[in-house]
């Protein structure tokens, strides 16, 4: 499991992806964002930044990254859930968000097939993965007329 204090080390470098995701959407309007993975909070804290007035709902399997999570982010909801399952129960979303968590999964095709389904009409799916590239979604993505809008940057 995550220790949240050794996570939190590199702050400023685990941060950035999700501040260059945000600045990139930051125009559109969102009621309700589901920030998927959401660690110790550091990726929804942007999310919080810029839609000061939507609900915000972070989750992750850690209850040790939530609740410290919890700690700096007291106005956000946080619920400890395996985010590699569907998350259908939660409702949908105007915003789905996710950094650095897709490329953990062994069936990332689920994932984001599940995640576009929990969209509102005109919803966005936001993601970050590292070295996208040498993963197998990249793979899915590219050969998949379902997720023809995706674009990776």
């Amino acid at each position: 499991m995550w220790n949240a204090e050794i996570y939190n080390r590199y702050g400023k470098e685990r941060i950035q992806p999700s501040v260059d995701l945000v600045a990139r959407i930051k125009d559109m309007k969102f009621q309700r964002i589901l920030d998927v993975g959401c660690g110790t909070g550091m990726s929804t804290e942007p999310l919080v930044s810029a839609w000061e007035s939507a609900e915000i709902i972070g989750v992750d399997l850690s209850k040790e990254m939530l609740e410290k999570a919890r700690e700096i982010l007291p106005t956000v909801t946080f619920i400890q859930r395996d985010c590699s399952k569907p998350l259908f129960d939660m409702g949908t979303f105007d915003l789905l968000f996710s950094n650095a968590f897709v490329q953990w999964l062994p069936n990332q095709e689920d994932f984001i097939s599940n995640a576009f389904s929990m969209l509102n009409e005109n919803g966005i799916f936001a993601t970050q993965i590292p070295l996208f590239e040498e993963m197998p979604a990249n793979d899915r993505i590219s050969l998949s007329d379902q997720w023809e809008d995706i674009v990776p940057v």
